[in-house]
């Protein structure tokens, strides 16, 4: 059986649907309240998935909604969660911070010092940098920054297309590009023609 050309990565806050629907995604993205754009799920719900036996789960760090300009309160709640989801036996994670108009590398080195080799996903925030492909080179320096999720800097992964396919083709699969932004089942493959990522993330991807 030929192997697809990309992952599919299935975002959700819905505990019950990430168990159930397991078999049609490779990977996960679990957080609460994606009314609001995705925060830090609970213990409790993370559990449950790991029970499950779904290792290949993303847990989101994002401990209030609104921007992502993160204060040392901030980070330190956050720092505390991460620690909480180690204990459990998290592997991956999914973080991103904004300073001045580009990428908090400070904050997502500190994150990423954490996670004891573990995985790290920079998530959209990247979309609000004055210079994604600036600050994706910088990202290429710290180790287990494995992935950067993105919509080109525009509102979906159709209208930030060009940009999408300038990052995949520059980061050469040395981190991968996850295409975000209103990719559902229905166009993943037209989305897929016109950009290239090897990962397509989602809410109604599957």
């Amino acid at each position: 059986m030929k192997e697809p050309a990309y992952k599919i990565e299935y975002c959700t806050d819905d505990v019950d649907q990430a168990i159930a629907y397991a078999h049609l995604y490779n990977q996960l993205e679990f957080c609460a309240n994606l009314q609001l754009d995705g925060l830090t799920p609970s213990v409790h719900d993370v559990a449950k998935i790991l029970k499950a036996g779904i290792s290949n789960v993303k847990v989101m760090i994002r401990s209030r909604p609104g921007d992502f300009v993160y204060t040392e309160e901030d980070m330190e709640v956050m720092k505390a969660q991460v620690r909480s989801f180690l204990t459990m036996g998290v592997k991956r994670f999914v973080f991103g911070a904004i300073k001045k108009g580009r990428l908090d590398i400070k904050a997502i080195m500190t994150i990423a010092g954490l996670l004891e080799g573990k995985e790290l996903c920079v998530h959209k925030a990247i979309d609000q940098s004055a210079d994604i492909i600036g600050d994706l080179n910088l990202l290429l320096n710290i180790e287990n920054v494995k992935e950067v999720l993105s919509s080109g800097g525009a509102a979906t992964a159709m209208e930030g297309s060009a940009m999408l396919k300038q990052i995949v083709s520059f980061a050469q699969n040395r981190i991968d590009i996850i295409a975000a932004g209103k990719v559902t089942k229905d166009v993943l493959v037209e989305v897929h023609q016109k950009i290239g990522a090897p990962v397509y993330h989602g809410r109604k991807i599957i």
